[in-house]
C-alpha cells in the first residue's frame, strides 16, 4: 500500500503540475521526469496486454493498445521566456486515462484546473457567501469489482435523488444534503491484496457559511473541523441506502496561507480538488521493490480498465453542474 509519505509527495507534484504560473527552477526537468516515469509505466501496461494477446484474442483491447503505444511519443512545448514558463503546446495523447498514467496527469491538470475557476466564480456570483467542504463516501471493499462499483454507483444515485427530493417544494422527504448547493465529485478505485478493490467517491461540495456548526477532531492524525449535524445525517442515509456501509468522511475545507508559487488558487482548495481528481484508478503498490508484484499491479489495472471503460467517472449538481472539461489534453 501507499504510504502516507508517498501519498503527499504525489500530490505534492500533482500541484505544481497544475499551478499555470509555476516557474521554481528546475521545473521544467522535473516535469519531463514526470512525464518519462509515467511512459515507462504506460510501456510495463502495453507489454503485458501484448504478451496476455500474442493471438490477438481481444481485438479491442489490441486496438486500445496501439493508441497506448503512441501516446507521448512526441510532446512539443513551448517556452515563453519573459515568463520563464513552458506550456505543452502539442503532442500525441491516447486519452485512455483508466490505463494511461501520462494521460491521468494531463486529465487530472485539465479537471482541477477548471472546477477550480468554477468554485471561484460560483462563490463570487451567490448572494449567499459560501464555504466549501470535502467529503468521502466509501463502501465494503470486495473482490468483485464489478459488483462493488455498481453498488457505490446506485448507492450515490440514490443519495442525490433523495437530496433533490427534499429541494421539491413538497417534499416527500428530508436530508441534510440539502444543504449543498452545488458539488463535484469523482470515482477512484484502488486496490490491496489483503482487502481487494475499494471503490469510493471524493466529492467537494459548497454549503452557506454558518449553515453549521464546526468541531474539531483528530482524523487519521490530522486535525480537521468536521460538521457534526451535516456527517451525521450523511451517515445515517448513507447506511440506510448501501445497507453494508456507514464510513463518510466530512470536513471543512480550511483557509490557511500555503506557500504555494501559483496566485489565485486558493493552497487548500487545491489539495482537496487534487484528492477528486488525480486517478480515476490508482492500483496501490504492494511492494515496490519486487518486480513480480509491479506486474501483477498492472494485470489487474488491465481488467479494472476493461470492467470501468466507458463509465461516467466524474459527476456534479447543483451550482457547480454543467462544467466543460476539454478533451485537449495539451
Amino acid at each position: 500500500m501507499l504510504g502516507q509519505n508517498d501519498t503527499e509527495m504525489e500530490n505534492s507534484q500533482l500541484m505544481h503540475e497544475v499551478l499555470p504560473d509555476e516557474t521554481s527552477e528546475g521545473s521544467q526537468e522535473r516535469k519531463l521526469a514526470r512525464y518519462a516515469a509515467a511512459k515507462s509505466r504506460q510501456g510495463q501496461v502495453s507489454d503485458f496486454i501484448l504478451r496476455q494477446n500474442e493471438k490477438k484474442s481481444n481485438p479491442s483491447l489490441m486496438k486500445v493498445n496501439e493508441s497506448l503505444q503512441e501516446c507521448g511519443s512526441f510532446l512539443v512545448f513551448r517556452h515563453y521566456f519573459t515568463l520563464d514558463v513552458y506550456k505543452l503546446v502539442s503532442g500525441v495523447t491516447c486519452k485512455k486515462h483508466l490505463l494511461c498514467a501520462l494521460c491521468a496527469i494531463r486529465r487530472a491538470a485539465k479537471c482541477i484546473a477548471v472546477y477550480s475557476e468554477k468554485i471561484s466564480q460560483v462563490r463570487a456570483e451567490e448572494k449567499v457567501e459560501l464555504e466549501e467542504l470535502m467529503v468521502t463516501f466509501t463502501i465494503k471493499n470486495g473482490e468483485d469489482l464489478r459488483e462493488r462499483f455498481d453498488h457505490l454507483l446506485s448507492a450515490m444515485g440514490k443519495i442525490l435523488q433523495k437530496r433533490r427530493d427534499s429541494l421539491k417544494s413538497k417534499p416527500s422527504t428530508s436530508t441534510e444534503m440539502k444543504h449543498i448547493s452545488g458539488a463535484v465529485y469523482s470515482y477512484e478505485v484502488t486496490y490491496s491484496e489483503d482487502n481487494g478493490f475499494h471503490p469510493h467517491c471524493h466529492m467537494i461540495a459548497l454549503v452557506p457559511l454558518g449553515a453549521f456548526e464546526y468541531t474539531r477532531l483528530e482524523v487519521k492524525g490530522k486535525s480537521v473541523l468536521v460538521p457534526l449535524k451535516l456527517w451525521k445525517g450523511i451517515v445515517e442515509d448513507w447506511k440506510a441506502i448501501t445497507g453494508d456501509s456507514f464510513i463518510i468522511d466530512v470536513r471543512k475545507i480550511e483557509s490557511v496561507e500555503m506557500p504555494l508559487p501559483g496566485e489565485g488558487i486558493q493552497g487548500t482548495r487545491l489539495q482537496a480538488l487534487i484528492e477528486v481528481f488525480k486517478y480515476a484508478l490508482k492500483m496501490n503498490r504492494i511492494d515496490k521493490d519486487h518486480e513480480t508484484d509491479s506486474q501483477e499491479n498492472v494485470r489487474i489495472q488491465v481488467e479494472a480498465y476493461q470492467i470501468l471503460r466507458g463509465r461516467r467517472m466524474i459527476g456534479s449538481f447543483g451550482s457547480l453542474w454543467g462544467v466543460k472539461v476539454p478533451e485537449n489534453l495539451n
